[in-house]
Parts: C-alpha cells; sequence; structure tokens
C-alpha cells in the first residue's frame, strides 16, 4: 500500500494522525478559522506546528472565541501528538 505524501507529512508531524483523523481535523479547524480570521496565509502553518503544541495554536484558541474547549482541545492536541505536552 502507497501512502500519499500528505499523509507522510502529517504522520511525521503528528504521531497520532493515524487512527484520530476526525480530531486532527476538529484541531486543524481552529487554525483554518484563525487564518480566515486575520487574512493571514501564514497563521495556518504556525498555528498547527509541532502540532498543535505552540503559543499560535492557543492565540488561535483564543481569537476564535473556544476557550471554553481548551480542555477538550489540550486532550485532542495531546492524543495527535503521541503524548507530548
Amino acid at each position: 500500500m502507497t501512502v500519499p505524501a500528505s499523509a507522510r507529512y502529517l504522520e511525521r508531524k503528528c504521531p497520532g494522525f493515524y487512527g484520530n483523523r476526525d480530531v486532527y481535523k476538529k484541531v486543524a479547524w481552529i487554525c483554518e478559522d484563525c487564518e480566515n480570521l486575520f487574512r493571514d496565509s501564514t497563521i495556518k502553518t504556525k498555528c498547527s506546528r509541532n502540532c498543535f503544541i505552540n503559543e499560535d495554536f492557543k492565540m488561535c484558541v483564543n481569537a476564535t472565541e473556544r476557550v471554553r474547549e481548551m480542555e477538550q482541545l489540550v486532550r485532542w492536541v495531546s492524543i495527535l501528538g503521541g503524548g507530548r505536552r
């Protein structure tokens, strides 16, 4: 079986991507919303850097008014990062 290049990239970026694609999509959506909010094409990349474990992701959670979801998002990011914090 051949894995598409984009999937191989995500696997390296987020060790927990496989088996958790739905979780990845929910977390990545915050970065997409943030990019649309600020109309800055670099934000999505910054937000998803290090499998969402960075200050830009936190800034996007705040900017997209999803602070109430932070506890769940932290769990999902931990799953995607293979337990990294």
